[in-house]
């Protein structure tokens, strides 16, 4: 199977946060994200590392495991007015 045809976003890395700050506006719109959305969107490799960051930082994301075409993935959600 081929990769080619997903062409990602060049990664941010501009004063307001790069792709952490990508992320989290996105969510914080209300919108869900996926790794495979986090790639095509942000270029982002490593959502959940990049989620991970954003818990620590206080930040309420939920994940949801979802199940499609045999496939395992989480989906992210963030919670607004809450904080760890």
């Amino acid at each position: 199977r081929s990769w080619r045809h997903l062409q990602p976003k060049a990664p941010s890395v501009s004063a307001n946060g790069g792709q952490r700050g990508d992320i989290l506006r996105w969510l914080q719109r209300g919108e869900t994200l996926t790794a495979l959305a986090a790639l095509e969107k942000f270029g982002c490799l490593r959502l959940a590392a990049r989620i991970e960051e954003l818990r620590k930082q206080g930040h309420n994301i939920s994940s949801k495991m979802i199940s499609k075409n045999g496939k395992d993935f989480a989906e992210y959600h963030y919670h607004q007015g809450k904080t760890l």
